[in-house]
């Protein structure tokens, strides 16, 4: 039995299918059949491959970016190349679609251009109407211009423009900045003696709340746009509340998010060194009692009630538990007195 597969050649177009002819022989008699197999993706390829020898030699217009098709070569869809007319190294980079054979997957514009003897290539953008991020023809040949431009500046283009992704990224609001800084402390782990965990909820509150200020005051801006007389004049609306305390933790959060947003490394940072110009936090010094004595004199103030303290003696039993089991203070202030035995 003897099967041959065979069909006229691609560029005649005139066919309906696949032809396939059997022979059969058997003893003294013979067996022919001739048949065809339909096969409507051949003839749309035929017709693909009819429209492709016309793709526009160069780009000319807008007309031609719309007409440019994948090329194709020895049976098969590949990319395309097509050079600007204008010249200058700038190309349209037509990928095919493997499934719509014919079609365009992209149209991205390209420059080729060397640098420091090195053939690169620079990678504008996808081939639209100037919208969403594409790029017309017009634009296309602007942004090669300011490619020239920089080569001629002994700039790389490509480089350059992974800086500016760069510094649009650190040009974000500083409010964006400031979430960014808490939801990191919120999951990061401190150690405190041999534990090492995330911080408490409490802490992570209060933070939320400190933050709260400095982006109602400042989080429009970016981080450039905050200059040192408007954060000191932040600081003094403290001040002249008498809540100094506050105000130091404020410019300590305001400073490490100056520093966290610092992608550039260019050092500026308005909430630092303010020492100068702020009134200065005097804290009470409160030593901790170690002599026996001093000791002694502490344990008795505390063992008696306090008769005129508010809600009964409360906070005397906090203090008698404290100074008996020395936990955190936090632990007691949480602690629910179902919890006691």
């Amino acid at each position: 039995m003897f099967v041959t597969v065979c069909s006229p050649p691609l560029a005649a177009g005139r066919f309906v299918g696949i032809f396939v002819g059997i022979v059969l022989v058997s003893g003294e008699q013979t067996f022919t059949a001739i048949f065809a197999i339909p096969n409507e993706g051949i003839e749309q390829m035929v017709r693909k491959s009819d429209d492709a020898s016309t793709n526009p030699e160069q780009i000319r217009t807008d007309v031609d970016c719309r007409a440019a098709r994948p090329k194709f070569d020895k049976g098969a869809w590949s990319p395309a190349k097509i050079s600007d007319v204008t010249g200058g190294g700038l190309y349209l980079f037509v990928t095919p679609d493997v499934r719509k054979p014919g079609d365009a997957a992209s149209k991205l514009w390209r420059m080729g251009y060397r640098f420091h003897g090195r053939q690169k290539t620079y990678s504008i953008g996808p081939y639209g109407n100037g919208n969403d991020g594409t790029f017309s023809l017009a634009d296309a040949r602007r942004e090669r211009d300011k490619a020239k431009d920089l080569l001629k500046d002994s700039k790389d283009p490509s480089t350059e423009k992974q800086l500016d992704k760069h510094r649009q990224a650190a040009a974000r609001p500083f409010e964006q900045w400031a979430d960014e800084w808490l939801a990191k402390k919120k999951v990061e782990k401190v150690k405190r003696g041999r534990i090492v965990a995330v911080r408490n909820p409490k802490t992570i509150e209060v933070l939320e709340l400190r933050v709260g200020y400095i982006k109602d005051r400042f989080g429009k801006l970016c981080r450039q746009d905050i200059k040192r007389p408007d954060v000191l004049a932040f600081m003094r609306s403290y001040e002249a509340e008498g809540k100094l305390e506050t105000r130091d933790r404020v410019r300590s959060i305001g400073e490490q998010i100056c520093d966290y947003a610092d992608v550039e490394g260019d050092g500026y940072n308005p909430f630092r060194n303010l020492n100068g110009q702020m009134m200065a936090n005097i804290s009470t010094p409160r030593p901790g009692v170690t002599e026996s004595r001093d000791v002694t004199r502490v344990f008795k103030l505390i063992s008696a009630p306090w008769t005129r303290a508010r809600f009964g003696d409360v906070v005397g039993l906090a203090l008698r538990f404290d100074a008996l089991t020395i936990p955190r203070p936090g632990m007691v202030n949480e602690m629910e007195w179902s919890e006691v035995d």
